[in-house]
């Protein structure tokens, strides 16, 4: 009778394959860092253009009711006071960059988010109202 050698199966991974897939991971995780990187700053910058957009809507609405007579609009004199057009809450993490606005001239403002970042603000016009 013939003796045949049998091979034993293969029970897991080798060395070898462990460490060029850990490699190949890495190597693709560093080329995906830099393209998630900014993501953070081009979110907080997305919501501060949201905000003065609401911010100089609500300031155009305000002056044009003042001006039909309505009840209800609010004095502007700095452009932090258009944080008041919003519903309480609506800047909740971003912040106004305080400036005088003069009664009946418009002015440029910014917002920006409570911890900005790299270019993360948006300009909005208010107009000012005594």
């Amino acid at each position: 009778m013939r003796h045949l050698k049998r091979r034993n199966a293969q029970q897991g991974y080798t060395i070898m394959e462990l460490i060029i897939t850990t490699v190949v991971v890495s190597i693709l995780g560093a080329a995906a860092v830099p393209k998630f990187h900014g993501l953070h700053d081009e979110a907080k910058r997305a919501g501060a253009q949201g905000v003065a957009a609401s911010l100089g809507s609500a300031s155009s609405s305000n002056v044009v009711l003042r001006a039909a007579g309505k009840g209800g609009t609010v004095a502007i004199i700095n452009c932090a006071d258009a944080a008041s057009l919003l519903m309480a809450g609506a800047l909740n993490g971003y912040q106004i960059t305080p400036k005088i606005v003069a009664p009946g001239e418009t002015t440029t403002c910014t917002v920006d988010h409570a911890l900005p970042g790299n270019g993360t603000a948006a300009t909005f016009t208010v107009h000012g109202i005594s």
